[in-house]
């Protein structure tokens, strides 16, 4: 019977036949994940958002935006988290092309991959200072955004994580970083500049291909002293000076 829970509707008092119910129904022990209107959470993780609102708040007590939560939600504008939120699963905001404001928690320390990927009206200038990881693809395809400053307690940053922001033209990475990973900034054709810290030690292949507005980067240790990948200035037509 627990296969059939909840699909049939109580008997007709007139002749006492089942009649099918064409709505399905949630198990007993389902129905915690209803228990914050719009927002479907079991223990603190965000599972699915079921709302229309445009602008989300998302309930204090929620330390994980599950996978895909919000991905594809065309319709969301904003989204304000509380600072319980520790954590940005894989494709959490992935396609949600409308939204063009995030105010992150204030405690926040991983964005997994693909988290913002195609947010292309999402402007974000900074991150914060909680964050010690971004995975791979996290912002790609995030055109809005023109400038950004990753916190130095970022110590982990994935390939392809601003792959192809197209009007991203200044970006200061993180100290502590060492490793640039592949393609990690391929297509950002109006990046101009770029500054490497002190700590980085490899940059993966074509981190900057195709970034053909590029004309100078600058490192301390100069890049004849850094690991570096296949064709990582493949396509950078301007660059003039590193």
């Amino acid at each position: 019977m627990g296969l059939f829970k909840g699909m049939f509707k109580k008997k007709n008092k007139k002749v006492g036949e089942l009649v099918l119910d064409d709505s399905p129904k949630m198990a007993e022990s389902d129905k915690k994940g209803f228990e914050f209107g719009d927002f479907w959470i079991e223990n603190g993780l965000l599972i699915k958002y079921y709302g229309k609102d445009e602008n989300v708040v998302i309930p204090e007590g929620v330390h994980t935006i599950g996978d895909y939560a919000f991905g594809g939600f065309n319709f969301i504008k904003t989204v304000k988290m509380p600072d319980t939120v520790v954590e940005i699963r894989a494709g959490a905001f992935n396609g949600c092309s409308y939204l063009t404001k995030i105010e992150f928690s204030k405690n926040l320390k991983i964005i997994d991959r693909k988290s913002f990927s195609k947010c292309s009206n999402l402007n974000v200038t900074e991150l914060p200072s909680s964050l010690t990881v971004i995975r791979e693809n996290a912002f790609e395809y995030c055109n809005a955004i023109t400038e950004i400053v990753l916190p130095d307690s970022v110590k982990e940053m994935g390939e392809y994580v601003f792959y192809y922001c197209n009007y991203l033209n200044k970006i200061k990475l993180p100290n502590g970083l060492k490793t640039i990973q592949r393609y990690a900034f391929s297509g950002c054709g109006s990046l101009q500049f770029m500054y490497l810290p002190d700590n980085i030690e490899c940059v993966g292949d074509g981190a900057f291909c195709n970034c053909v507005k590029l004309e100078r980067v600058a490192t301390a240790k100069g890049l004849n002293n850094l690991k570096l990948g296949k064709e990582v200035f493949y396509n950078c037509k301007n660059l003039k000076r590193y």
